[in-house]
């Protein structure tokens, strides 16, 4: 039997953060939780966890540090950027996957799948305004930016 995936939820907002992790484990995944830049790291480690999912609390600043600092430890961790509607954080480029943080949990479970089955191979190439239009295209309309 294959061990489930194991998920880091990275955000500030607890009832956000412990509301992906119950959809997460539901799903059949394992799932821990850090509200802290330092938590990311070591949990990263302790946990080996395979992909990291940076909630839209999490400023663009930090985004950036966390991919870059798990790139620098060379971990084969995976990523996942759900970003506010309609908005950028500026670390997009760094991320293997974006989405939308109000896509709901089956698009939030189907993206993760898409990354840790590697049908996403590196971060994603596509261009801010090639992601805004592609946000859109899904929301229907919801917002425009």
């Amino acid at each position: 039997m294959q061990t489930p995936h194991m998920v880091l939820l990275f955000g500030h907002d607890d009832l956000l953060l412990w509301t992906r992790r119950s959809i997460f484990e539901r799903a059949g995944y394992r799932a821990c939780v850090a509200s802290e830049f330092r938590d990311v790291v070591r949990l990263s480690e302790e946990q080996h966890c395979e992909l990291l999912v940076l909630c839209h609390t999490v400023s663009g600043l930090e985004s950036t540090a966390a991919l870059m600092e798990m790139r620098r430890r060379s971990q084969a961790i995976r990523s996942l950027m759900l970003l506010k509607p309609g908005g950028c954080c500026g670390a997009e480029s760094l991320a293997n996957q974006t989405m939308d943080a109000l896509d709901g949990p089956e698009a939030l479970l189907a993206a993760a799948g898409i990354v840790l089955d590697g049908k996403v191979e590196g971060p994603d190439e596509r261009t801010t305004k090639e992601k805004k239009a592609d946000r859109r295209r899904r929301s229907n309309g919801r917002y425009v930016n």
